[in-house]
């Protein structure tokens, strides 16, 4: 078996195997921008198989500045898109994300719902600190690899190499 056929049917067998190596939790970097300027960033825990949010800390800098931190927050589904709203367990300060998808069972990331491009529903994220609030103009919610996969896909791509390698010196 040739070198580029090997590698091929390796690749193959990655894409087919890569979904079922993520684990259930996967970390999501939040980043966005408000019409006031505010910055969004932090880290959102997604159990992307029940399809819930395991926990959150979210900070606001600029025109709207606080930080919002808990675990399992309240998810909103709707036909059109899931609303996300991280807050202290208050009314004030909150997080709103609305991303474009019904469920987030098998949710990979993506961007928010934001003023110039709202959910199909109407949908679009917001933050609020009480009286002053503002809407995103930009945002989105990005996977973080998990290490023991990359870990494990590279170690097993090492063995298979050192094998063929091996079998290739008899």
């Amino acid at each position: 078996m040739s070198h580029a056929r090997s590698a091929a049917l390796c690749f193959a067998a990655l894409c087919l195997f890569a979904p079922a190596m993520h684990a259930g939790l996967i970390t999501f970097v939040a980043t966005g921008v408000t019409q006031d300027g505010a910055m969004l960033s932090g880290d959102v825990i997604i159990n992307t198989t029940a399809g819930s949010v395991s926990s959150a800390s979210l900070t606001m800098m600029g025109a709207l500045s606080f930080t919002v931190s808990f675990d399992a927050g309240s998810s909103f589904q709707f036909a059109e898109f899931d609303d996300l709203t991280f807050d202290n367990g208050s009314t004030f300060p909150f997080v709103g994300l609305d991303i474009p998808v019904s469920t987030l069972v098998g949710y990979a990331g993506g961007s928010i719902c934001t003023v110039g491009s709202p959910c199909p529903g109407g949908g679009v994220s917001e933050a609020a600190s009480g009286n002053p609030s503002s809407e995103f103009t930009s945002g989105s919610l990005t996977a973080v690899p998990e290490p023991a996969s990359v870990a494990l896909v590279g170690s097993a791509l090492l063995g298979l190499a050192a094998w063929r390698r091996r079998r290739n010196t008899r």
